[in-house]
């Protein structure tokens, strides 16, 4: 059962102990201690607590749910042209999007002081992840996904995202090879965007792509 279904029954359950709780106390069915009275109070206001803590957390999810900035345009049916032609703030957008398209829970950086993460990812198995976003129309250098592991490492993220419309040169690719990083260049990126990769298919686990 998911937590939004599970709240309300527990909630329900809820409110029945503290009736019957209440009916306790009043002594409806014969006297009962002091002490049990005060044991069965502290059960209810830590399950109290506790379901008040639930709801505070499902109301969270659901406002960043709803408050999950979307890019302008034409959604994820663009180009590789038209991505190249975004402006910087709308392709972290549009990358945004695509990782939502895929289950990803998403949240993006300040434009200055993000210490090189354009955005926070957290895959749909809780894997907490960095992306950055290169909006290039030459080569990604080795230098740059070095730059991106190191990134990686400050923040203590499970695994980075390189997401650009350029192409990735081949020391990049073997640098990247065996580390927990996915290169995701302008030639996949084109793919996902007109729609001709599957739409279940993961952003983890692809070939990392090389362009010699």
């Amino acid at each position: 059962m998911s937590r939004r279904r599970m709240l309300p029954a527990l909630s329900a359950l809820w409110l029945a102990a503290l009736l019957i709780g209440g009916l306790l106390a009043a002594g409806m069915f014969g006297p009962l201690p002091g002490a049990a009275q005060a044991v069965i109070a502290a059960l209810l206001l830590g399950f109290g607590a506790f379901l008040i803590t639930g709801w505070a957390m499902a109301a969270r999810t659901h406002w960043q749910e709803r408050h999950q900035p979307q890019p302008s345009g034409q959604g994820l049916g663009l180009t590789l042209d038209e991505l190249q032609a975004l402006e910087p703030g709308e392709f972290e957008a549009w990358v945004q999007q695509l990782f939502r398209s895929r289950g990803y829970f998403t949240k993006n950086t300040p434009d200055s002081g993000d210490h090189g993460v354009d955005l926070w990812v957290v895959s749909p198995q809780g894997e907490r992840a960095i992306v950055q976003c290169k909006r290039y129309r030459g080569v990604v250098g080795e230098s740059v996904v070095r730059d991106l592991y190191g990134v990686m490492q400050h923040e203590a993220a499970a695994r980075g995202f390189l997401v650009t419309t350029g192409s990735i040169s081949a020391a990049a690719g073997r640098w990247a090879q065996g580390k927990p990083m996915e290169l995701i260049d302008g030639a996949r990126l084109a793919r996902l965007a007109s729609g001709q990769a599957d739409p279940a298919e993961p952003l983890v686990g692809k070939e990392t792509a090389i362009d010699v």
